[in-house]
């Protein structure tokens, strides 16, 4: 297939007319390391490639492996375009690669080191001291303490011409993607198992290892096993995925800054059982963010005092805060003669050339080569796309040279000297496209340890490998094959510190359970919603008409009553047939289709299935794969709504419903039935109690009204999947008190409320108290209303209209809302107890106050 390898047009740097082909040599021959994967592409046709790629674009698909480019939650996240050919590297010159960059971290630890510390680089005059004090990620707060070890670095790479490596950027703050080569590799390693042993590939497993060693000597002087999280901004960071895969993979707590809180400048992570020290925080924060007390102040991402922690010693960040100031693009300007100052020695790396606007001579260079160069901001966010004036109209030109005589200092001209060329599959076929490479260090004792891989990607700008607005850049695995069979690294020695059997999960953070405890209340009301949408479609699908629509009125009415509100007019949906004025009249079915799927409602079918995903997405590193894979298919649901909208018949609306229905069972089954009876499993469930308790008082306050008909028990009954329950006790005898009872206070019922309160106030006592003589106010709540189903008089209630009946289901709906509240207070957000301010004033035996 090699004559099939064609030229993709691509963007070309600005000034080269050359470049280094990766996959053959100037003569057009095969390079060595590159004959096995030619042999393969012989081997295989067009049809076998492509079907592999699909099948690896399926199999990310599944896992949700995504980039959020945007930053936002819903609706931008982008696929992972793993091409199935990987970027295949010869061995010696990668190691001789990995040299240059230990040489490289080395250095710009040395330059941290003395940046916030002696500063004898700009007394020295080796670096401009507005380079330093002008940039934004020179945090004053860190000088004169700070800690300049890079834990974690990665560099982004290209090849000039004749082969050499060349640095483009450096990453020190919070370097991303070493959780995607992971699982770039698991997935092509698996998918080419065969090519992948003739290579005898490294393994990037042992940069891993490295990076679990590293932090256990880190965090060793607080003693015993150290607790190290892993900090990420949430799930609107662009990187979420990889955090929840790179933290689950090491074996780390996944956090949030509102998990933890730092108290006499120790950090501790909130968990239900009380706060637990944190010894080692691997950020995906970055600097700015950290610390809303010293740092960026608007910040909601960050730990108030956590600068105050490691500045105190208290706590190792990985990687230290400011250290996002040798990122700056203007230092590779002045790396060489710092290194040579520093070590004694040439950078055995070079940078792309670069020249600063901030120094005269740099602006002039830039001024007179400028349709040579690309011009990015000298520091400060990189996102986007770099300018590169050869490609500017002359009027886009003399604004751009305006703009850098103005503020010389916020730009840097960086020369792009060649393209670096590999292979990829296109379009049914191969193609040559330009690519990049990222690859990653961690800290190894006094050394560090080179990822034998990386991250590679098809694009032309070869600064910074994700953040791009380009949607369909795809991404390769790299492949550094030994000259040697490679071996497996060694079983991990048993512990020698003998473990404490331990039982249960009161060490997870309780924002975590705050979301399982949401999780299992959507999952409870995504399927009691799809039973009454479905009992409402159905109705409207008789052939007779009049009665079935009175039914449906009511199932709209116990719809409406979970507050499904129009977000863009912020009106409650109007009910069928409305009279003229604010609101048009709709049809039953257009208002159960709206409340199946429509965009904007808050609270219906749709909407209650996104945040089941979103939520799900969030507890991704406690969940087994059964039941990821469980949860994700759900998601099917929400396609197959879209294909109801095209065909909106009452039909299609029930399979879906159906189907539905089916996969929530399934869901149940696999997440709630397999789940250890730990916390998690606590909450997740008492979450679906409240829930369906919720669900059941609201559909028996609006399927019992005044004028109550057998069609209306029938289908209070149906939807609460009790009909054969009563069938069987009463037979053919529909009466108030009966039906009630079945669904309010039968114990043995798993549809009736009484259930489900008996289960909740079996899981509190399950859950710790601060004082076990005392009940919490939670405790005491459903301790009541399992009193008031106990003590019911239903023919009473029943009697008459009903109108006691409706009134105690409206109380008993809100105790349960003030439970959830009171719940959560107690147990999510760790808010501490009131005290007096003087001790309280007891009466004395005369009635007189000591």
């Amino acid at each position: 297939m090699s004559e099939q390898l064609e030229p993709v047009p691509t963007s070309q740097s600005p000034g080269s007319d050359s470049s280094y082909n990766e996959f053959h040599d100037r003569f057009g021959n095969v390079r060595p390391h590159q004959q096995r994967l030619q042999q393969f592409l012989n081997q295989h046709g067009p049809e076998d490639v492509e079907a592999l790629r699909r099948a690896l674009r399926a199999q990310l698909a599944e896992q949700e492996v995504t980039f959020n480019i945007l930053g936002v939650p819903e609706g931008t996240n982008r696929p992972w375009q793993l091409d199935p050919l990987p970027l295949v590297l010869d061995c010696a010159e990668y190691t001789r690669m990995g040299e240059g960059l230990k040489q490289r971290v080395r250095l710009l630890e040395l330059v941290l080191a003395d940046l916030y510390g002696p500063q004898t680089l700009i007394k020295s005059s080796l670096l401009p001291p507005a380079l330093v004090f002008e940039n934004p990620h020179f945090w004053r707060e860190c000088h004169g303490w700070m800690n300049p070890q890079l834990f974690l670095y990665a560099a982004d790479l290209s090849r000039n011409a004749d082969g050499q490596y060349v640095v483009y950027s450096d990453r020190t703050a919070a370097p991303a993607g070493a959780g995607y080569t992971l699982e770039n590799r698991l997935a092509l390693g698996s998918a080419l198992s065969d090519l992948f042993r003739r290579y005898s590939v490294l393994k990037i497993n042992r940069f891993f290892h490295a990076i679990q060693r590293t932090f256990e000597r880190a965090g060793s002087a607080a003693g015993g096993q150290p607790r190290v999280v892993v900090l990420t901004p949430g799930m609107q960071d662009e990187s979420s995925f990889e955090h929840a895969y790179l933290s689950r993979y090491l074996g780390y707590e996944l956090v949030e800054g509102r998990d933890l809180t730092v108290r006499e400048q120790v950090v501790y992570l909130k968990t239900l059982s009380g706060l637990k020290r944190v010894d080692v925080v691997l950020r995906r924060v970055f600097d700015d963010n950290c610390d809303p007390l010293e740092l960026r102040t608007d910040s909601i991402t960050g730990v108030p005092g956590l600068l105050a922690a490691a500045r105190a010693g208290q706590v190792t960040l990985a990687n230290p805060l400011g250290s996002a100031l040798v990122e700056t693009p203007a230092l590779k300007a002045y790396l060489p003669q710092i290194c040579r100052a520093l070590l004694g020695e040439e950078l055995k790396l070079p940078s792309a050339p670069c020249h600063w606007c901030g120094d005269p001579q740099g602006l002039s260079y830039v001024l007179a080569h400028l349709d040579e160069l690309v011009i990015k901001p000298a520091f400060g966010d990189r996102r986007g796309e770099p300018i590169i004036p050869a490609q500017l109209s002359s009027g886009e030109k003399e604004a751009l040279i305006a703009r850098l005589k103005s503020r010389p200092w916020q730009a840097v001209g960086e020369q792009w000297e060649s393209a670096w060329t590999a292979p990829y599959w296109g379009v049914v076929k191969t193609m040559t496209g330009n690519v990049s490479l990222r690859t990653f260090l961690c800290r190894n004792g006094d050394d560090h340890e080179v990822m034998s891989g990386g991250l590679a990607r098809i694009n032309s700008a070869p600064d910074g490998l994700f953040l791009s607005l380009n949607t369909d850049r795809i991404i390769k695995d790299v492949w550094v094959p030994s000259p040697t069979p490679v071996k497996d690294l060694p079983l991990p020695a048993m512990p020698e510190q003998r473990l404490e059997i331990r039982r249960g999960g009161v060490e997870l953070p309780s924002r975590l359970l705050d979301d399982v405890y949401w999780l299992g209340r959507y999952l409870e009301r995504a399927e009691t919603t799809a039973r009454w949408l479905r009992a409402g479609f159905e109705r409207i699908s008789y052939d007779a008409a009049g009665e079935p629509s009175i039914v449906v009125d009511c199932i709209i009415s116990t719809l409406r009553n979970l507050e499904i509100v129009d977000s863009k007019p912020n009106q409650t949906l109007p009910p069928p047939g409305a009279p003229d004025g604010a609101t048009p009249s709709r049809s039953q079915e257009e208002v159960l289709g709206a409340l199946l799927s429509a965009r904007g409602l808050a609270n219906n079918l749709l909407a209650t299935l996104e945040r089941v995903h979103y939520l799900t997405l969030g507890a991704r590193t406690r969940l087994s794969r059964d039941a990821w894979h469980a949860l994700r298919r759900l998601k099917a649901s929400l396609d197959e709504f879209e294909a109801w909208r095209s065909h909106p018949q009452p039909r299609v609306a029930i399979e879906s419903l159906d189907a539905l229905l089916i996969r929530l069972s399934g869901v149940t089954g696999t997440v709630l039935d397999g789940m250890v009876r730990g916390h998690a499993w606590l909450f997740m469930d008492t979450g679906r109690r409240v829930e369906r308790s919720v669900a059941t008082l609201t559909l028996i306050r609006n399927l019992v009204p005044e004028d109550v008909s057998r069609l209306h028990m029938e289908a209070l009954l149906e939807i609460a999947d009790s009909l054969l329950t009563y069938r069987s006790r009463y037979l053919s005898s529909l009466q108030a008190p009966a039906v009630v009872d079945l669904l309010l206070t039968d114990e043995t019922n798993p549809r009736a409320v009484r259930y489900q309160i008996d289960r909740i106030v079996r899981h509190l006592e399950s859950l710790p108290r601060d004082n076990d003589a005392l009940r919490g106010q939670p405790d005491r709540r459903m301790i009541k209303l399992q009193a008031d189903l106990m003590t019911l008089d239903l023919p009473s209630l029943c009697a008459g209209d009903g109108a006691p009946l409706r009134e105690l289901l409206v109380q008993m709906v809100n105790s349960l809302y003030q439970f959830s509240d009171e719940l959560a207070q107690r147990y999510f957000s760790h808010v501490g107890q009131h005290h007096a301010l003087s001790p309280a004033a007891w009466p004395s035996d005369d009635n007189e106050v000591k």
